[in-house]
């Protein structure tokens, strides 16, 4: 439940985004029509309100709250069949993504089986929860939502591949709509 919540509320400008800058990342499509105030929202991410989550059968994706969100904000909840993981088989390429690109380059990664975490971990140069999810957050703004996918391919141009972000802002100019943070 408190994963939908940050989904839902749009991220204010956090401390560390004032590297787009230096970075020269593109802004979503919207940004230029934000003034005032609003400025104080991330204009580099784009804001995605979800119509659907798809969730194993895990004991925190079927309690109460995570249920009377999804259906509060008109969110579909789906459950996937127990021991099937290529009904998700996106979110577990993710998984594997995260895995090897993120999570490796972490201090004390052990290859993601609890088993392997040694013998005292709480004397190992870890991180605390809190600061791998700011660096979560961080790897997926700036490098993951930056990067060209080979599966994020234009229609008209296959040889263009985007990055998550450019493939948002052009889905903008097709449907012709205009997101507003």
């Amino acid at each position: 439940a408190c994963l939908l919540a940050r989904t839902l509320v749009p991220p204010a400008l956090r401390p560390w985004s004032s590297r787009y800058a230096e970075l020269g990342l593109p802004e979503m499509p919207w940004a230029p029509y934000v003034e005032g105030e609003e400025r104080e929202y991330d204009t580099h991410r784009p804001y995605i309100f979800p119509r659907r989550v798809l969730v194993d059968n895990g004991k925190d994706f079927r309690s109460v709250s995570l249920q009377t969100a999804c259906a509060r904000y008109g969110i579909s909840l789906t459950e996937a069949p127990p021991f099937a993981a290529t009904t998700k088989a996106l979110v577990e390429r993710m998984f594997g993504t995260i895995k090897t690109m993120f999570s490796a380059h972490l201090p004390g990664y052990a290859g993601g089986n609890t088993r392997d975490r040694g013998e005292k971990p709480e004397r190992e140069d870890v991180l605390e929860l809190g600061a791998v999810a700011e660096l979560f957050e961080q790897w997926v703004a700036i490098v993951w939502q930056n990067r060209e996918h080979e599966g994020l391919t234009d229609p008209l141009q296959p040889s263009l591949p985007h990055t998550p972000n450019s493939m948002y802002a052009a889905s903008i100019e097709l449907t012709c709509h205009f997101m507003m943070p």
